[in-house]
């Protein structure tokens, strides 16, 4: 199974052996009879961790971008350019999606390791200072926790950021349907 986005969520439930009819009354109509629900409230929590990380970097960026404005010669515009890795790679947290599904998967039967499940599952991020695919699942991916993956391929830039190693993660965007082709359809990998 290889997915991406929203698709991670339900790819990862599927290869830890809970029923579509599970799925769907956790993550879309939300019954509150069901111990494993997904709230829409998690996606709502600020970034406080990324606004701080970013900040501590305006200082020294600021004082960049002054010496280059005044004594580098170089044009407003591109001294304020370097004010750009101060900017958030996303407003709110979803660091929530990675502590609740790790929590769904460590119940009996289920695994939070891709290593333990029946089937080969792969969720594909995108790392945003290289554009390349973070194939989680596959060797050398396969380290990363489930609950982790889902969180990177389901990040969006602007709204919910996501990290592996200090290196920012979103979801698949550009790189899924490479990573879909190179599969193949009904080979596993």
């Amino acid at each position: 199974m290889s997915s991406v986005s929203a698709g991670g969520f339900i790819a990862a439930g599927l290869a830890n052996g809970m029923t579509p009819r599970e799925l769907c009354a956790a993550f879309i109509e939300n019954d509150d009879q069901v111990s494993e629900v997904f709230d829409p409230a998690w996606l709502m929590v600020p970034a406080y961790g990324e606004f701080w990380r970013r900040s501590i970097m305006l200082p020294g960026l600021a004082a960049s971008a002054l010496w280059q404005a005044t004594f580098g010669r170089k044009s407003l515009v591109n001294a304020l350019e370097t004010l750009g890795p101060a900017l958030p790679t996303g407003i709110f947290s979803n660091e929530e999606i990675d502590v609740r599904l790790a929590k769904l998967f460590s119940k009996p039967g289920r695994t939070n390791d891709f290593r333990k499940l029946g089937t080969r599952l792969t969720l594909v991020a995108t790392n945003l200072d290289s554009g390349d695919a973070a194939p989680f699942g596959r060797p050398g991916w396969d380290h990363v926790p489930i609950s982790k993956a889902v969180q990177a391929s389901s990040a969006l830039p602007g709204l919910f950021p996501a990290r592996r190693n200090r290196q920012p993660l979103l979801r698949g965007r550009r790189t899924e349907k490479n990573h879909a082709r190179r599969r193949g359809p009904g080979r596993r990998h």
